[in-house]
C-alpha cells in the first residue's frame, strides 16, 4: 500500500453535523475559523433540524463578514451520527483535492493548531488510518474526557475511553506512540481519518444510527491493515452531551442518559458484537443481567423491558433509527 505524506490542514475536508444543537454549532464554527492553517473545505450537515437551526445557519454562513467559510448540507430528516456525517464524507469524496476528513462534533471547541496536530500525527503513521485528539471536558476544570480514543473489552462489548477523568497536564506529559498503540478506535468527536482508509475500509456504519459506530470503524480500519494514533498537541474542548441531548449530573461529570440514549446504547453494544466478534455474545447477554441489577439499585426498574427490547434488536438486526411512530417503542422510550 502506497504510504498517504505530506497532509496538511489545507488539504482537510473538516465535517460538523448539526441536531437542533444551534447554540453549540455557531462557536465550534467560530473555533474553526480560528485554526492556525485554514482547512480545504467545511461543512456543516444540518440533520432535519425542526427548530429553525437551518434557517439561522443559512443566514449566518451567508453573512458578509461573519469569519465563518462554510458550505451548509440540510438533510430532510434525522439520519444520526453516522448518516449526518456520511452525507458529507460522500460529498467530500467527489473533491480529489480532499486527502483527510476531520470528523469534529458540533459541541466542541479545537484550538488553534488542533488539526495541525492532527495531521502531523497521521502523517507519521506507517499506514494512515486516523487518528483523535485529547478531549477535554468544556468547564470541567481541566479533566479529560478522552485520550484519542479507547479500548473494546471484546468479551463483554463495553467500550472505555483511555484517561478519561485524568487531569489534562498530566495526560500530555504521555507517550502518544503508546497510546495509539492501545488504541481500538478513535473518539468519534474528534477523528481525523485518510481518505485512502475511507476509500478501503468504507463509511461509517449507519446501521447503528448513534453510539458505537465510531468503535465499529475502528475495528474495521484496524483490520483494512490502517493504524490508528493519537496527537499529542491536538486539544479539543467537548461539552459532552450537548451534541445528544443529554445533560450532565454535576459539573465534569458524565451525561445523564434519557431512556432513548439507554436503549441505543445496549441494543448498538449487541450489535457491535454480533458482527465483530460473535463468539462473545453469550456472554455479552449475561452481562445484561448485571446491568439490570444496576439500574434496580438505581431506581430505574422501569427501563428493565426497554432493556430486553434493545438486547433483542441489537440480535435481531433491528437497527437503524428506533421507530418512534410505534406506539409501544415510543412509550418505552420517552425521557
Amino acid at each position: 500500500m502506497m504510504r498517504t505524506t505530506g497532509i496538511t490542514a489545507a488539504d482537510v475536508g473538516i465535517v460538523l453535523v448539526n441536531f437542533r444543537g444551534l447554540r453549540d454549532t455557531l462557536p465550534c464554527l467560530g473555533a474553526v475559523a480560528n485554526l492556525r492553517t485554514p482547512p480545504r473545505r467545511v461543512i456543516v450537515v444540518d440533520n432535519g433540524s425542526d427548530d429553525g437551526s437551518a434557517e439561522t445557519l443559512r443566514r449566518e454562513l451567508a453573512r458578509p463578514g461573519s469569519g465563518v467559510c462554510a458550505e451548509l448540507l440540510e438533510l430532510p430528516g434525522n439520519e444520526g451520527f453516522a448518516g449526518g456525517n456520511n452525507a458529507a464524507l460522500r460529498l467530500l469524496l467527489r473533491d480529489q483535492g480532499c486527502r483527510a476528513f476531520w470528523l469534529l462534533n458540533n459541541d466542541t471547541e479545537p484550538d488553534p493548531t488542533a488539526l495541525d496536530a492532527l495531521c502531523e500525527t497521521l502523517n507519521g503513521l506507517a499506514t494512515p488510518g486516523a487518528c483523535g485528539s485529547l478531549l477535554v471536558h468544556m468547564g470541567g476544570a481541566g479533566r479529560v474526557q478522552c485520550i484519542g480514543g479507547g479500548r473494546l473489552n471484546r468479551l463483554l462489548g463495553t467500550a472505555c475511553h483511555l484517561g478519561e477523568g485524568m487531569a489534562a497536564e498530566a495526560a500530555q506529559r504521555l507517550s502518544a506512540k503508546e497510546v495509539g498503540a492501545r488504541l481500538d478506535y478513535v473518539c468519534g468527536a474528534s477523528l481525523l481519518v485518510a481518505r485512502s482508509a475511507v476509500e478501503r475500509a468504507g463509511l461509517l456504519d449507519e446501521a447503528f444510527f448513534l453510539y458505537y459506530e465510531d468503535v465499529e470503524w475502528g475495528i474495521r480500519l484496524r483490520r483494512a491493515g490502517f493504524d490508528l494514533g493519537y496527537a499529542l498537541g491536538s486539544v479539543v474542548h467537548h461539552r459532552e452531551g450537548g451534541s445528544t441531548g443529554a445533560a450532565s449530573s454535576r459539573e465534569g461529570s458524565g451525561p445523564v442518559r434519557s431512556r432513548f440514549i439507554d436503549y441505543l446504547t445496549l441494543r448498538n453494544r449487541v450489535w457491535l458484537m454480533r458482527s465483530a466478534y460473535p463468539f462473545a455474545l453469550p456472554l455479552v447477554l449475561a452481562s445484561y443481567l448485571g446491568v439490570a441489577v444496576n439500574r434496580c439499585r438505581r431506581g430505574q426498574a422501569d427501563r428493565l423491558g426497554l432493556m430486553a427490547r434493545a438486547a433483542w434488536h441489537g440480535l435481531t438486526g433491528r437497527m437503524g433509527r428506533p421507530d418512534l411512530s410505534s406506539p409501544s417503542n415510543s412509550e418505552d422510550m420517552q425521557a
